[in-house]
């Protein structure tokens, strides 16, 4: 099977979580999301509502995580999170293992936490 470009883009997402990333890269990463016809795009979650504007009616979808890559925000938080992007219609909520629970063998927060 061949598979081109396009077709990569298209199943693919695209973001920006530097930290020190501005308004201006947030809008760069939309533009290229729309410019390839991504499937979805992220970027720092205090852009949440700009990014969403950039994007609106082009097809490609928003995404955020609702917690901290280490996964260790607490499950009210994450829950929290989860409401609020599921309000705004995101396309994509994604969060983390909370790999401390698990290198600490509690499996039972873990699965309670997810």
């Amino acid at each position: 099977m061949i598979v081109d470009g396009a077709k990569i883009a298209s199943i693919s997402d695209i973001g920006d979580m530097r930290v020190f990333a501005t308004k201006e890269d947030m809008k760069k990463t939309c533009e290229i999301a729309m410019q390839y016809n991504c499937k979805s795009v992220f970027g720092l979650k205090c852009y949440a509502d700009y990014m969403k504007s950039l994007i609106q009616g082009s097809g490609v979808g928003l995404e955020f995580s609702i917690c901290n890559n280490a996964g260790s925000d607490d499950t009210a938080v994450k829950v929290a999170g989860a409401k609020r992007y599921l309000e705004m219609g995101l396309d994509e909520v994604e969060m983390y293992l909370n790999f401390s629970y698990f290198k600490s063998k509690m499996y039972k927060e873990c699965v309670a936490d997810i």
